[in-house]
């Protein structure tokens, strides 16, 4: 009878290894090639002034605010982009453009040679990130705009 309790015992131990050890992982490789594809806006910031943080939400009570970009990415390697501003009127386009992009990594490349825009991918949040620096008469500022598909 012990030994019959044992093999019991044994064999639902067993099962439970098996079942905790089976390959629910996904084995296909990530391709942000194939993720980027789609329309992605930008929901929050983060600015540095000479290393002070200052951030914030574009978005509010779930509501897009007044400013914000947009990226669409298509599958034959074309990026369109927008800026959106609000102004007295309602919600009107500012600026728009079309470039081809490329993937390489973690990074995505809008445009090329001196006219380019390195969008970087944050595998953790699954967001796009733009970085920029610049000199102003106030000191060193560097901001990163997040995007995120939807």
């Amino acid at each position: 009878m012990k030994s019959i309790f044992s093999a019991a015992v044994l064999l639902m131990v067993m099962n439970v290894v098996m079942v905790g050890c089976s390959s629910d992982d996904d084995d296909t490789p990530f391709s942000l090639s194939e993720y980027i594809v789609g329309r992605w806006r930008t929901v929050r910031y983060e600015g540095y002034m000479d290393g002070e943080k200052a951030s914030g939400s574009i978005e509010k009570n779930g509501k897009t605010s007044a400013s914000y970009m947009e990226f669409s990415f298509d599958t034959s390697g074309r990026c369109t982009y927008g800026l959106w501003m609000q102004n007295s009127y309602g919600v009107s386009q500012w600026t728009t453009g079309e470039d081809p992009y490329y993937v390489h990594g973690n990074t995505v490349t809008i445009g090329t040679g001196s006219e380019s825009l390195d969008v970087y991918f944050d595998e953790k949040s699954h967001e796009l990130y733009l970085r920029g620096t610049s000199k102003t008469d106030y000191g060193e500022v560097l901001i990163y705009i997040y995007a995120r598909k939807y």
